[in-house]
C-alpha cells in the first residue's frame, strides 16, 4: 500500500506569514509581531482555572457544539453586549476561527464552489477553501480603505458563489467594516437563495 498524502494538502503552500514567523523566531533579539501570538504568558487566573478543571476531572470530551453552560453564557453575552439574539442551540463553540472555518467549509463546499475573500486577508483562508475543493475569489479592498465596494462585490458573485468571508477587525489590516459597508453587503446578499 502506497502511503501518500491527500493531493489537496500537498497543493497548499506554507504561508508567507508562517515563513516570516519562523525566520523571526530564529533571529536573536527580533520581536515577533506576525501571527497574533501575545508577547506575554498566559495570565495566572486562566492557568488556575485550567488546574481547577483538571483537579475536578473535567477532562472529557465536551458535546460536539460545546457545553450547554458555555453556549448559554455566549447567548447571554451576545444579547447584552451586541443586541444579537441567538438561542444556545444556534451556537457552535470551537477552539478558534480556523477550526470553525474548516468545519464550515467542510460542511457547505462542493468541488468548484466559490468563496469570496476580501483582501488583504489572512493567508489560511485561501488554503482552507482549496482543501475542500473550493475556489477562492479575491475581492481587493486596499483601494477603498479596506472597505468592500458594493459594485465590486456584486461583480464577484457568480452562480458558483457559496460564501463570503467577512472578518472584522480584518486580519492583517486591523480595519473594521463600517456600518455602511455591512449594510451594503447585507443588501446585496439578503435576496440570494440559500
Amino acid at each position: 500500500m502506497d502511503l501518500t498524502l491527500n493531493n489537496a494538502v500537498m497543493g497548499v503552500e506554507l504561508s508567507g506569514i508562517r515563513q516570516f514567523t519562523y525566520l523571526v523566531r530564529d533571529t536573536p533579539g527580533a520581536c515577533a509581531l506576525t501571527i497574533g501570538e501575545p508577547d506575554l504568558n498566559t495570565p495566572d487566573v486562566i492557568k488556575e482555572a485550567a488546574k481547577a478543571a483538571l483537579d475536578a476531572n473535567d477532562t472529557h470530551y465536551p458535546p460536539g457544539n460545546g457545553y450547554p453552560y458555555a453556549l448559554e453564557a455566549i447567548s447571554k453575552f451576545e444579547a447584552e453586549a451586541h443586541g444579537l439574539h441567538y438561542a444556545p442551540s444556534e451556537i457552535i463553540l470551537t477552539v478558534g476561527a480556523t477550526e470553525a472555518l474548516f468545519a464550515s467549509f467542510s460542511t457547505i463546499l462542493n468541488p468548484g464552489d466559490e468563496v469570496i475573500i476580501p483582501t488583504p486577508a489572512f493567508g489560511l483562508y485561501e488554503a482552507l477553501v482549496q482543501l475542500q475543493g473550493g475556489v477562492p475569489v479575491a475581492l481587493p479592498t486596499e483601494h477603498n480603505h479596506f472597505q468592500i465596494v458594493p459594485e465590486e462585490l456584486k461583480a464577484a458573485i457568480t452562480p458558483k458563489t457559496k460564501a463570503i468571508i467577512l472578518t472584522s477587525p480584518n486580519n492583517p489590516t486591523g480595519c473594521v467594516y463600517t456600518k455602511e459597508t455591512l449594510d451594503a453587503v447585507h443588501a446585496i446578499l439578503r435576496d440570494k437563495p440559500i
